[in-house]
């Protein structure tokens, strides 16, 4: 397969170095699609609707207030849509309820202004953020009543566990965030924030005996919150679909194996969740570390911030300020952990023997997932594959030899996409045989660049790369230098991105939203292909894995 290539050293270290150097106050900013020429004119002229709305004030402040289990929370609203910002949905984890898993928030007597979206959730040194971070966003379109029961769409964002992936890119207020998506399909989109890196995931034995996994309790609490009150603002609580990518992905398979989140959503769109350690040390098609191994990485930061010979661990860790913290845990990995309870397996083991919960899925890939690497010279492509590939190191080397690409970068990262487009299918294959699968491939290789000051951009094609779908289904989404997706061909990617989710979340099958029909995923058949321009395609999936050589992949794990 062709890769579009691009030289940075990770998925976080982009997040992060691209975060900072926007001082996370990036200004929310959007460029009209125009107009597509087929059936994207209409969803262009709805999404025209947005231009500049950031920028100027709303009709109304603290306006049509919602009843919700707390209290009244009064948002923002202009030309009909509504959005309610940084409504909390438990209580600030900080003092003694940091590392517990997420209690209620004390009710409120006086109408809560949920004007602006709360901080970020702290999880890397360096990146502001605060640990008062539980708070949701929800966007609701103009028609929408208390008696409208529409369906409802929940992001869980990406970042690593580290980072909130979301940050500074304008899902917030306006054009970027969740109110295009809500308007367009007529849903109730809610966009949450749950805790990351040591707060969200060190799993000290002090803490008790069901330590880590407390940033996916949040996102649970958060559901929870939505099943209890998204009726009031016009949402149907019994038709709720989880949709994230990269690290939200991977949180949507924890969610899906974990016994105590059935019931409380009804489809999942897992996108980019199906990476290897290249990217980050968790992930759907990963081994998770155990509670041993995660219990250990506690060990070493409890030492290293001087709590180990503490006669009470836990209240000497929650009294440790959180800069001291972050910056303790330098070099550690906090990810999702297999403790017996939230997560009682590994979740390919969960897929295989049908373990989790029984709704319609969509299995998502970027073709260029791997485009997202540093390495530079032939002698690093070989100490990149001895690093992640161990003693299958020479079977992927003569797989994908140097004599075939035209640079050690077009290397890896072909080596690297095609792996993880392999543990796609696998997972596709292991979901349908219990539930109604869909696969897609994001094929659209229009899309521009925004990383302009790449070095060898001369080098570099845009499209298809780690994320990149979500300029469609976010308009406006960007770490800067941002990508706009303004040309017809493109503005046909949102109409079809758009009417495939939102298809999907109406009633679990995308092929209802009037674009080209989308078959269910069965072994060796039906791969949606995403491209610009209304030229989709059915791929046979026996095809898809013959090109990305999946008889390779199938046998190596990681």
């Amino acid at each position: 397969m062709t890769i579009r290539p691009r030289r940075r050293p990770s998925v976080t270290a982009l997040i992060v170095g691209l975060l900072m150097a926007a001082s996370l106050t990036v200004a929310i900013r959007y460029v009209s699609p125009g107009t597509a020429t087929s059936a994207g004119h209409s969803v262009a002229a709805k999404l025209a609707r947005f231009t500049g709305k950031a920028q100027r004030a709303q009709t109304e402040d603290c306006a049509v207030p919602v009843q919700t289990a707390e209290g009244v929370v009064c948002g923002v609203t202009s030309d009909g849509w509504r959005e309610y910002l940084g409504v909390p949905y438990a209580a600030p984890p900080i003092g003694a309820l940091r590392w517990q898993a997420p209690q209620p928030h004390v009710p409120w007597t006086t109408p809560l202004r949920a004007t602006q979206p709360g901080p970020n959730c702290l999880g890397l040194a360096g990146v502001a953020g605060s640990e008062d971070c539980l708070w949701l966003n929800v966007y609701v379109p103009p028609t929408a009543t208390a008696a409208s029961r529409l369906p409802v769409m929940v992001w869980i964002h990406g970042g690593a566990f580290l980072v909130d992936d979301d940050s500074g890119n304008g899902i917030g207020v306006g054009t970027g965030s969740g109110q295009q998506l809500a308007d367009t399909e007529n849903v109730i989109v809610v966009r949450i924030s749950y805790r990351l890196g040591p707060f969200g995931f060190l799993a000290s034995s002090g803490f008790g005996d069901k330590p880590g996994n407390y940033g996916l309790e949040d996102q649970r609490a958060a559901l929870a919150w939505v099943n209890r009150d998204i009726t009031q603002f016009g949402g149907d609580p019994g038709n709720v679909t989880l949709f994230g990518q990269s690290a939200g992905a991977t949180s949507i398979c924890m969610q899906l194996i974990s016994p105590g989140s059935r019931g409380l959503f009804q489809r999942a769109v897992i996108e980019s969740g199906w990476y290897q350690k290249f990217f980050s040390a968790a992930s759907c098609s990963q081994q998770l570390p155990t509670l041993a191994q995660a219990e250990a990485t506690a060990r070493t930061l409890t030492d290293r911030v001087g709590c180990s010979a503490s006669a009470d661990v836990a209240a000497c860790l929650r009294s440790v300020p959180d800069a001291t913290l972050l910056a303790a845990s330098s070099g550690l990995s906090f990810t999702p952990v297999v403790d017996g309870h939230f997560i009682p397996a590994q979740p390919q083991t969960a897929f295989t023997r049908g373990q989790f919960s029984r709704v319609p899925i969509i299995v998502g890939v970027a073709r260029n997932e791997g485009s997202i690497n540093s390495v530079s010279t032939w002698p690093g492509y070989i100490q990149m594959l001895q690093a992640d590939y161990g003693a299958n190191a020479a079977r992927v080397l003569a797989t994908y030899p140097q004599a075939i690409f035209p640079s050690p970068t077009v290397a890896a990262g072909t080596v690297v996409s095609d792996q993880i487009v392999c543990n796609a299918l696998t997972s596709a294959g292991r979901l349908a045989r219990w539930v109604p699968t869909y696969m897609y491939r994001w094929d659209d290789v229009t899309e521009p660049w925004y990383e302009t000051s790449t070095p060898d951009k001369g080098n570099v094609l845009a499209g298809a790369y780690h994320d990149a779908e979500l300029a469609a289904l976010f308009p406006g989404w960007a770490i800067p230098p941002t990508p706009q997706l303004t040309a017809p061909d493109q503005t046909a990617v949102i109409y079809v991105a758009m009417k495939y989710w939102g298809a999907f979340a109406h009633d679990g099958d995308p092929s209802t939203g009037g674009v080209l029909p989308w078959p269910r995923y069965t072994d060796g058949t039906s791969v949606m292909s995403i491209q610009a321009a209304y030229d989709n395609e059915v791929l046979n999936a026996a095809n898809v894995s013959q090109t990305s050589h999946c008889s390779l992949w199938d046998g190596i794990t990681q």
